[in-house]
Order: structure tokens, then C-alpha cells, then sequence
């Protein structure tokens, strides 16, 4: 029998592997092409996966992550109604927004530069998850709070799933 932690190891790299392909496949009149005024442009989904990768590694390396949002009960019923079905699912539900720490901005990276950085920060990522696993941390979420690592790289390459789906309406593929 695999090992939990590989498991979810192995699907985080195949999530990681996914976007990547995904990126690669987009019309390139599209990278900043919004889908609707309110919409993030591709470039600017690929920023923020790439910004959340950046935050995580920076907290488990011990410095800033993100600040949590909710009030002690609030964060209570929100991991018990939704974090597991999350990591069960791998789903988010919809209407789910992006905090300050990890929003992109207006005028994100170039397609090449994300695919050069991308790949590169996921890989710090696990490497740092690992580690922190090891020593029993944890990755801070602004809704969930504290996530064990076990936690936090399951629900990274869910959060990863989840825009790549985004993402399928831009390329050729998906018209």
C-alpha cells in the first residue's frame, strides 16, 4: 500500500504537470484576454498559483504568509463544513476569493517568465512542506487557519486544479 504522503506528493506533481501543459497550450491572444471585465485574464490566474507558491514558501522558510481572516468559531465551522470535503473532493467552492497576499496583479508575467518561475517555486514547495511535515509545521491558510503539511499540499494542488479548470475555456482545446 503507497504511503499517504506520497500519494499526495504525486498528486500535487501531476497537478503542478497539468498546469503547466495547460499554459503551454494557450493561444497566445489570450494570456491577458479577460474573459469578462471582473475575470482574472489567464496571465493573471498563472500569477496567482505562482504568488501562492511564493507566500507558502516564504512562511515554511519562516518568514510572512497569509494573515487568517476569521474569528476562532468561524474558523471552527468552516474547517468542519468545508475543509474536508475540499480535500476529499478536490473541489472549491465557488464564489471563493483571493486575500490581498495573494491576488496578481493588473499587469502580470510574461507566458515564458511564469513557465520558467513556475515550476521552480512548486518544487521549493515541496520541499518545504516536507520539511515541515518533519518537524510537525504547518502552512497558514486566510479562511482555514492552520493546515498540517499533510493538509496544506493536498489542498495546494487542489487550489492548482481548481484554476487550471479556469483555464480550459483559453486554449485550443477548449473551445
Amino acid at each position: 500500500m503507497r504511503d499517504d504522503w506520497q500519494e499526495r506528493l504525486d498528486g500535487h506533481r501531476e497537478a503542478v504537470a497539468r498546469f503547466v501543459k495547460d499554459v503551454e497550450a494557450l493561444e497566445t491572444e489570450r494570456w491577458e484576454k479577460r474573459p469578462a471585465p471582473e475575470a482574472w485574464c489567464p496571465a493573471q490566474i498563472a500569477e496567482h498559483v505562482l504568488i501562492v507558491y511564493e507566500v507558502a514558501a516564504r512562511e515554511l522558510q519562516g518568514g510572512s504568509g497569509m494573515r487568517v481572516r476569521t474569528g476562532f468559531w468561524m474558523r471552527v465551522f468552516v474547517r468542519w463544513k468545508f475543509l474536508p470535503q475540499i480535500l476529499r473532493d478536490g473541489r472549491i467552492p465557488k464564489g471563493a476569493k483571493a486575500v490581498r497576499e495573494i491576488r496578481p496583479s493588473d499587469t502580470p508575467r510574461a507566458r515564458q517568465l511564469f513557465l520558467e518561475q513556475f515550476p521552480k517555486a512548486a518544487a521549493a514547495f515541496e520541499t518545504e512542506i516536507a520539511r515541515a511535515r518533519d518537524r510537525n509545521g504547518h502552512l497558514t491558510h486566510a479562511i482555514f487557519g492552520k493546515l498540517s503539511a499533510r493538509d496544506a499540499l493536498r489542498f495546494v494542488a487542489v487550489h492548482l486544479e481548481n484554476h487550471r479548470r479556469q483555464l480550459a475555456p483559453h486554449t485550443e482545446n477548449g473551445r
